[in-house]
């Protein structure tokens, strides 16, 4: 399999920097479960998670719970410049699963709408204040034919994915 860290928080000033930062390709780690099929937009035949952290969110914003906190115009920005870098490099997802949170969905939503993308979306109450192993099972149950499989979510989640994923360590999005 595949991995592809991308955090939707954008430092860097040149999109040649964003994409060394932004994008990392972590190539032969096997995701436990997930099979091969050769189908869809497999790169040289490898199933390809991709793991999108939500945009810099909102905490002066008026809601009333941790999961209607909104994106932040910096998060806004955030996520519509890695809609269209994803486009613009070949690798927007054959689906793509958002976290219920508001700002998970908006995130996705720019992304998407930006880079003008074509792929199927659905939310998963699974990538809320999950654990990294209830992730990967959605993972592993993911259809065979998805080549690529995009989760938009948080922190500290995907550090624990990417951990189990690489056999430890220490990461953090």
């Amino acid at each position: 399999g595949c991995v592809t860290i991308v955090d939707s928080i954008l430092r860097g000033r040149h999109e040649r920097e964003q994409s060394v930062y932004r994008r990392l390709l972590i190539p032969n780690i096997p995701i436990p479960g997930a099979q091969s099929t050769g189908s869809g937009s497999h790169v040289h035949g490898m199933r390809t998670l991709m793991l999108f952290r939500h945009g810099k969110s909102d905490w002066t914003g008026d809601y009333t719970s941790d999961h209607d906190r909104p994106l932040a115009p910096r998060g806004r920005e955030a996520a519509d410049r890695m809609g269209r870098f994803i486009a613009k490099v070949g690798a927007v997802p054959d689906v793509a699963a958002t976290s219920t949170a508001l700002r998970a969905r908006e995130t996705l939503d720019l992304a998407v709408r930006s880079g003008e993308w074509s792929c199927h979306l659905r939310e998963g109450k699974d990538l809320y204040e999950s654990s990294a192993e209830t992730v990967l099972g959605g993972v592993r149950a993911e259809p065979e034919e998805t080549g690529s499989l995009m989760l938009v979510g948080h922190e500290p989640t995907w550090s624990g994915v990417l951990s189990l994923l690489v056999g430890g360590g220490a990461f953090r999005f």
